[in-house]
């Protein structure tokens, strides 16, 4: 019995081949895997006698394809050669000479001439570029380009501006009016020439041409020369601080030491004139029969100087006031009163006053009312005002009242529109112990702005 030694020989991957295994195999009897990395050594190698047919063209079939393609007669059929190219196409640069006219030659056509009975005068004008070229070549000039109305007619007449070749010329008898003979002259119309030259010439030539007028020996026999003095006339004294007298027709200096000066003063209160060296005086005051000075009118606005000389309260029944807003006087976009300056008056304690106001008011919105008051500047026992306008155009009223110290108790409600509407105002104050001023305010209904127009008139009356 014969005993295998199986023996492990190493072998690198590189060193071996098919053909040097199966010699190998045969010799030891070996299986490849019991030979370290033979296995891994004959991974993807091929069979000496493999092929690559389907992958690749043999040697040498590329240049065996190339050589039988160019060994073909017409390898391209889809091209042109250069023979069938030539039969095919004319060259460039060729002509048509005999069988077609060249540019320009339509004129010498004979066929065009004659076949076509085209004259030769009119193949002149078949090559003619343009209008103006077949103008000269016709012989037409510049008339064939203007308009047919830009000449009269075969039958056109001068009506109106020449007289008929058999017309009859008029004469004196046909004009209507006497016609003046060749040589007739304007005696009694015209002066004959030269009569004004020598009208002027006998004029200038005059003594005294212009009787109404004075001459240069006139004058200076009735005025004096401008610029003269009156030496015979009392100048003025020196202004040299000196005091002068006239003394034989001349101004002297006052040497006398007797004399002095007098100073004169007044004193408003006692109305007497004092003399710094006589007596002093006293002015009278104003009587119903001698002139005089005004008393003291002890001050506000109420009272009056009467005739006799004396300062009094006006009577029961006349006017304290009448005045008039001089510019319009707008409210804000509130309610808040404005006030209507020089609309005011004083009023005296323990007294009653009627009080009437008339003018207009322009609104921004026909939305928006207006209320009246008054600003008291003491205290009253009462102040009641009522005012009041349209409403509408069709006569309904809207007003309001004030019965307090500038306040309204109600405003009127709405215009008629956003034009001028005259309002009325109407009132009483009563006064108590107290002297005052009462003001005359003007505030809008809304938020919308309204305005009091100038002219707007307020007539207080003291009635008691």
């Amino acid at each position: 019995m014969v005993q295998v030694v199986h023996a492990t020989i190493p072998v690198a991957p590189a060193q071996v081949g098919a053909t040097e295994w199966a010699e190998a195999h045969t010799v030891t009897g070996l299986d490849v895997a019991s030979v370290d990395g033979l296995q891994a050594a004959l991974e993807g190698k091929s069979d000496t006698n493999h092929t690559h047919a389907g992958v690749y063209e043999p040697a040498g079939a590329a240049a065996t394809a190339i050589t039988a393609h160019e060994a073909a007669s017409n390898p391209h059929p889809g091209y042109l050669t250069p023979a069938e190219g030539d039969a095919a196409y004319a060259t460039l640069g060729h002509n048509h000479t005999g069988v077609y006219e060249v540019s320009g030659a339509v004129a010498t056509h004979a066929a065009l001439t004659t076949v076509h009975g085209i004259s030769a005068f009119g193949a002149t004008l078949v090559d003619d570029a343009d209008q103006a070229t077949a103008r000269s070549t016709l012989g037409l000039g510049t008339a064939a380009t203007t308009a047919a109305t830009d000449y009269a007619t075969a039958g056109h007449t001068h009506a109106g501006v020449y007289e008929p070749a058999d017309a009859t010329i008029l004469k004196d008898a046909d004009i209507g009016v006497t016609v003046a003979a060749q040589g007739h002259n304007h005696t009694g119309t015209y002066d004959p020439a030269g009569t004004a030259a020598s009208a002027i010439s006998d004029h200038e030539a005059a003594a005294n041409p212009h009787p109404t007028y004075l001459t240069q020996a006139e004058g200076d026999g009735l005025y004096a020369a401008s610029g003269h003095t009156h030496a015979s006339y009392l100048t003025d004294a020196p202004s040299d601080g000196n005091e002068y007298v006239r003394k034989n027709g001349a101004w002297a200096i006052e040497t006398d030491s007797g004399g002095s000066a007098t100073d004169l003063s007044y004193t408003a209160a006692t109305r007497v004139l004092a003399s710094s060296t006589g007596a002093d005086a006293t002015l009278p005051l104003v009587t119903s029969s001698d002139a005089g000075l005004a008393p003291a009118s002890g001050g506000g606005t109420a009272n009056f100087l009467r005739a006799d000389g004396t300062w009094a309260a006006p009577p029961a029944g006349s006017y304290t006031l009448v005045a008039t807003l001089a510019s319009d006087q707008a409210t804000g976009a509130n309610t808040t009163p404005v006030t209507l300056t020089g609309l005011s008056f004083s009023y005296e304690a323990n007294s009653k006053y009627r009080i009437w106001a008339m003018g207009r008011v322009a609104p921004t919105a026909a939305t928006t009312g207006c209320g009246f008051q008054f600003d008291l500047s003491s205290a009253v026992t009462s102040i009641d005002v009522l005012f009041f306008h349209q409403l509408a155009n069709t006569g309904t009223l809207s007003g309001g009242h004030s019965i307090a110290d500038d306040a309204s108790v109600g405003v009127s409600s709405g215009m008629p529109g956003t034009s001028t509407y005259p309002v009325t105002v109407h009132g009483l104050l009563i006064t108590t112990s107290n002297t005052g001023t009462a003001q005359l305010r003007f505030r809008s209904e809304t938020t919308a702005v309204t305005t009091c127009k100038a002219g707007f008139t307020l007539v207080v009356e003291k009635i008691a």
